[in-house]
């Protein structure tokens, strides 16, 4: 039997079926039976949407999508970042390490949530860090002199 990862076990429950499917056909059950639930015009709208998403590349796709993503959440150019990219070297801002050993191969943007400005590009693990600490340079002080008492 063909190993299955868990997100497709999930989806493959969500659509109420026992086999493992493709993620295309998954697609077009989940579109068919969003049709069949909402029958109005906007639902058309997005009918269209997941079937020109499905047809286009993954490759294109995940490009538009992250255009998307960084001009909705940061209201940051894909040009934009990649001049912050260029800026940094490939390289997280406060560890240093490389762009294709971080996490999923890229940099996260780093933004100050109150001002939404943009601080710079960070790794994985540095960019959960900031927001355990809360964003808080007095409480990161704090545990760099617990960490130098230690």
């Amino acid at each position: 039997m063909k190993e299955r990862s868990s997100y497709c076990i999930r989806l493959c429950c969500l659509v109420r079926n026992a086999s493992c499917l493709s993620h295309a056909q998954i697609f077009q059950r989940q579109l068919a039976n969003f049709a069949d639930m909402h029958g109005s015009a906007r639902s058309a709208k997005n009918k269209n949407f997941w079937q020109k998403k499905t047809s286009m590349s993954n490759a294109d796709w995940l490009l538009q999508n992250r255009k998307y993503w960084l001009k909705s959440q940061y209201n940051l150019s894909l040009d934009a970042y990649n001049a912050l990219l260029i800026n940094q070297n490939h390289k997280c801002a406060i560890c240093s390490c490389d762009e294709a050993a971080a996490f999923k191969g890229l940099l996260f943007v780093d933004h100050c949530h109150s001002t939404k400005k943009v601080r710079g590009l960070l790794c994985h693990h540095c960019n959960t860090a900031l927001g355990k600490f809360k964003d808080s340079s007095e409480i990161l002080s704090k545990a760099i002199k617990y960490l130098e008492s230690q």
